[in-house]
């Protein structure tokens, strides 16, 4: 994404639809970091996140941002945790190929019921087991069959 951002410097004025093609995925990082970089570097470890993260695409700015990233960033190098969270990120493999969506979005809903517990929510409160989401369509659509 570097070599193609720098190629199109100044040629363009939205490189952001070339930069989507290119990296064949609506989103892309136009950072000189990733994990194995940050890491590598601990004692600029906040400022060089902030980078990375600064380095998305518009739309997945909104979704850092939604996430407060910044700020956690922030309290995680307060707390001397940042490193230890970086590294755990930089020795997985997240790739598409290796983890589906599906498993990606049951992670994402653990990560969501570990942390409601955490906060003494009320359970299913922000979590519903997709068993329970499959029994609720099949009573639904239940006598429905034809359609």
């Amino acid at each position: 994404m570097l070599e193609r951002r720098a190629h199109l410097g100044g040629k363009l004025e939205n490189v952001a639809p070339v930069l989507e093609k290119a990296a064949g995925v609506p989103f892309y990082n136009t950072s000189k970091h990733d994990f194995t970089t940050l890491v590598a570097a601990p004692e600029n470890l906040a400022d060089s996140l902030n980078t990375f993260v600064g380095g998305f695409s518009s739309g997945a700015q909104d979704v850092l941002d939604k996430f407060d990233v910044r700020t956690q960033i922030s309290r995680l190098a307060r707390s001397k945790l940042l490193y230890l969270v970086t590294e755990k990120f930089a020795n997985i493999d997240l790739h598409p190929e290796k983890i589906s969506n599906a498993q990606m979005g049951a992670v994402f809903e653990e990560l969501i019921r570990k942390f409601a517990e955490l906060s003494n929510e009320t359970a299913g409160e922000h979590f519903t087991p997709r068993e329970v989401v499959r029994l609720m369509v099949n009573l639904l659509l239940s006598g429905d069959e034809d359609v």
